[in-house]
């Protein structure tokens, strides 16, 4: 008994040490990253966010060459969603950070409120430049601290009736 008992243990010891040596546990580390997302993005995202009384939008991309989110631009007092879709890219993906107003009535009041919502702008483009946005999505989102997430895969899809239809279901 004392001798099978030996043997187990060092049949443990033996695959124990096969899966460390051949899967070692940095494989599956999930701080692995490709992008960085610089502290000076999110301060100038706090700042920007501060301000909610026009319907505003906050555009980021990857730059391929140093791999760093980068704020790309600001959109003021856009009259609706569609006046950004024309200005966006058709081939490149976007992070957008968008705010609209909604008149919300409460019986015989009415209030204002500006959701803001973050969209990963993803049009058809090659592999490794959509891959490079989705891997980073989930970090920006978490970093940004934003609540209501859209994937926007078609620019057709990304209208205003669609945009509140979503607001509705959240």
């Amino acid at each position: 008994m004392k001798r099978q008992n030996h043997l187990f243990k060092q049949r443990c010891a033996c695959i124990r040490f096969h899966r460390e040596y051949l899967f070692p546990r940095f494989w599956y580390c999930d701080k692995m990253t490709t992008t960085e997302i610089p502290a000076e993005l999110i301060k100038q995202f706090q700042q920007w966010k501060v301000k909610r009384d026009i319907n505003r939008a906050f555009v980021m991309k990857i730059n391929p060459e140093k791999y760093v989110v980068e704020f790309e631009e600001e959109h003021e007092d856009l009259d609706d969603i569609e006046d950004l879709v024309a200005e966006l890219p058709d081939s490149t993906p976007r992070f957008i950070v968008y705010t609209t107003k909604i008149i919300a009535k409460e019986g015989m009041f009415e209030r204002e409120n500006f959701p803001m919502v973050f969209l990963f702008w993803k049009p058809p483009s090659n592999i490794t430049t959509n891959t490079l946005y989705s891997s980073t999505r989930n970090r920006l989102v978490t970093a940004l601290e934003m609540m209501k997430v859209f994937d926007v895969d078609e620019p057709e899809q990304l209208t205003h009736k669609w945009l509140m239809s979503k607001l509705q279901k959240k």
